[in-house]
């Protein structure tokens, strides 16, 4: 086979598999569910927390985050999440911080997975390792960084096995 159609052959492939990946997730039911996949520039190079922290004014209702972890019958886990004193703003999304409010990421294993928008996410069970998996909700600023109190994130977390 000649070398340029080889290229061209394994370019259409490789884009085909992006797109796949890209779009097989299943799209939300309800505003309450929007969700943002992006993973760029949130994480250093071992997909840790790399966002500066931002503190909370405790002189102000101070937001919460707590998070449920549901078995999903057809894949995966429903995280409910509920929150007191924070509304999630997508349309803000990298403005400037106001005390509660923002959006929330979801790190599965201490490795951010998405952005979250709202209070429902399915969680997909190719996202799990093998036994436990410690799934965590960090409640974050328009400019993402992490709303903190006294130095300690706004955040749940809940264990869930695969």
């Amino acid at each position: 086979m000649n070398k340029n159609i080889l290229i061209n052959v394994l370019c259409v492939v490789a884009g085909l598999a992006a797109g796949y990946a890209l779009f097989s997730v299943q799209a939300p039911k309800s505003a309450d569910m929007a969700m943002n996949m992006d993973m760029s520039g949130d994480m250093d190079m071992s997909g840790m927390h790399n966002h500066p922290m931002v503190a909370v004014d405790t002189t102000q209702p101070v937001p919460t985050v707590s998070v449920e972890a549901l078995k999903d019958t057809k894949d995966g886990y429903n995280l409910h999440i509920t929150t007191e004193n924070f509304t999630f703003t997508p349309e803000d999304i990298n403005g400037d911080p106001t005390q509660g409010e923002g959006h929330a990421h979801i790190y599965v294993n201490d490795v951010k997975f998405a952005r979250l928008y709202g209070n429902w996410f399915n969680l997909p069970a190719k996202a799990l390792k093998d036994g436990e998996n410690e799934i965590m909700i960090t409640l974050n600023a328009n400019d993402h960084s992490e709303w903190a109190i006294s130095g300690q994130h706004v955040a749940d977390t809940v264990v869930v096995t695969k």
